[in-house]
């Protein structure tokens, strides 16, 4: 997989993690993604989003309460209640108490961390990196 990311940084001081990032990345069986982590934005436009693409489908997420796919010509839209944080933690604790497997396989975890490392560490140093 390879990564490259890039901030903004002021030009009078540097964050040791920055609020405003974009990454790309390449994964070995050539599919990938983007992500635009940003804090310059306004407060009328939802403060969490993303967009899914892929064979065919789009799928949006707005805050984690707003669930919509475009598929086949045709929107289906569910709104939802919770963003799911009580639901997380019920999972977590279940887990902790032997219950029930962990929430996130560890490959996924692992993955996630290894990711966020890099992207830390590309803006850091300025440069891309091939994992």
């Amino acid at each position: 997989m390879s990564v490259t990311a890039h901030t903004v940084w002021p030009a009078t001081e540097r964050h040791s993690v920055p609020d405003s990032v974009t990454a790309q990345v390449a994964f070995s069986d050539r599919s990938s993604f983007q992500l635009i982590y940003s804090a310059e934005g306004d407060f009328a436009f939802p403060k969490e989003m993303f967009r899914v693409f892929g064979s065919g489908v789009v799928e949006e997420c707005e805050n984690f309460m707003k669930f919509a796919i475009f598929q086949k010509r045709k929107q289906t839209v569910k709104k939802l209640t919770s963003k799911g944080h009580a639901e997380e933690m019920d999972a977590w604790l279940a887990f902790l108490k032997g219950q029930a497997p962990h929430p996130m396989p560890y490959q996924t975890v692992r993955e996630s961390i290894l990711l966020t490392l890099a992207v830390l560490e590309l803006i850091r140093e300025a440069r891309s990196l091939t994992l």
